[in-house]
């Protein structure tokens, strides 16, 4: 394939979010993934109400037509938080939590780069080196641009980890998690999105609800021995289930590796291959999508390929700021408010829950929780 102004891997939310928003605008975009559309794609799938104005200045329209196609299976204004003894919080918002069935939610991205006239190539990349994409089918392409939007065992990445750019893939930031699902009816718990802390350090465990049942799961950068996560996850199945999980699936999440300056000559990070993801709740849809819409702004405001670059690390420095503070709300939870099974975090949210409600809709920064502009 010739003249290729951008090729883009990996057409998850951030690569076909990307990709839509280029081919608008005219740009020769292909995108390639070795996965047909639509897939299963591991993830809780909670959007905030940041998310939500997002996608309406990405697509005018979005959340409603999301809700009316079924993609939103659940919306709640209740929350809750709580602790091995169970909820000690429960929250009303202002604005509600959604959560997205992911593997709709990625198919309609998808169809709208390729209706915007993006092209796609079902092909797997075996590597990036010196501005050429090798794929396995013996292909080399040459594009003007390359976006390594392919999670986190991202092979753009990895290519420039090689260059001492970025951290490489899997580093100690990363954290595993594993999800399982059940039956509402199964489930002793409220029916609005809750998180638990006290299982597991630097983590915790999350119960939403889904379109058919609760999606129950638990996440940390600490424990990494799978067998023995699923024991945590299986103590906490036994209090609130009254089961163990029966089928239970891992995955690799971005949790604190956020690379600061995700790019390099020709070559662009976004969403979880740059690590960008919440260090403190794991929110990552927000990051993917905002990083794409962020590097489709440089390409609008750029004089030439060099200042893309420049620019797309301008208009990063603020979610990257954000990121960093995250994280150091993450050493403050998990290193000081664990006493008494979190008794201190309980504390705070008698005394603030609306600083910290409207921190992670995104009302407020994570820097000291002031208001945002």
């Amino acid at each position: 394939m010739k003249n290729l102004d951008v090729a883009i891997i990996g057409l998850g939310p951030a690569g076909s979010t990307l990709g839509y928003l280029l081919a608008q605008k005219g740009y020769k975009v292909l995108g390639i993934d070795y996965k047909a559309f639509p897939r299963e794609k591991l993830c809780a799938g909670l959007i905030t109400d940041k998310t939500a104005q997002l996608l309406e200045r990405i697509f005018p329209g979005s959340v409603s037509y999301l809700e009316e196609k079924k993609v939103i299976v659940f919306k709640s204004t209740s929350y809750g938080v709580g602790n091995r003894q169970g909820i000690f919080w429960q929250g009303k918002l202002e604005r509600p939590f959604r959560i997205v069935d992911r593997k709709k939610y990625d198919f309609f991205w998808y169809e709208q780069f390729q209706k915007a006239g993006g092209k796609v190539l079902k092909e797997r990349v075996v590597k990036v080196k010196e501005g050429k994409i090798y794929l396995t089918n013996g292909e080399i392409l040459s594009p003007g641009l390359i976006v390594g939007a392919d999670g986190v065992n991202s092979v753009l990445r990895r290519f420039l980890a090689q260059k001492k750019i970025v951290r490489p893939p899997h580093n100690k930031e990363q954290a595993l998690a594993l999800e399982t699902f059940f039956k509402s009816s199964e489930v002793n718990l409220p029916h609005f999105p809750s998180i638990f802390f006290g299982y597991v350090p630097s983590g915790y465990i999350w119960a939403f609800p889904h379109a058919k049942g609760f999606c129950l799961g638990i996440g940390s950068n600490k424990v990494k021995d799978g067998k023995r996560l699923k024991g945590i996850l299986d103590e906490f199945c036994l209090s609130f289930v009254k089961t163990k999980a029966q089928k239970v699936y891992a995955h690799f999440l971005p949790y604190g590796d956020f690379e600061k300056s995700p790019a390099y000559d020709n070559c662009f990070l976004l969403g979880d291959a740059a690590g960008l993801a919440d260090p403190l709740l794991g929110e990552g849809i927000y990051y993917a999508q905002q990083s794409a819409f962020l590097l489709a702004s440089a390409f609008s405001l750029a004089s030439n390929k060099g200042n893309i670059r420049d620019i797309y690390l301008q208009l990063l420095a603020e979610e990257i700021k954000e990121l960093r503070f995250a994280l150091y709300w993450r050493k403050v939870v998990f290193s000081l408010l664990w006493v008494r099974d979190f008794y201190p975090l309980k504390w705070a949210f008698f005394r603030g829950a609306r600083y910290l409600e409207e921190t992670i809709q995104g009302k407020r920064s994570f820097c000291f929780l002031k208001p945002k502009r």
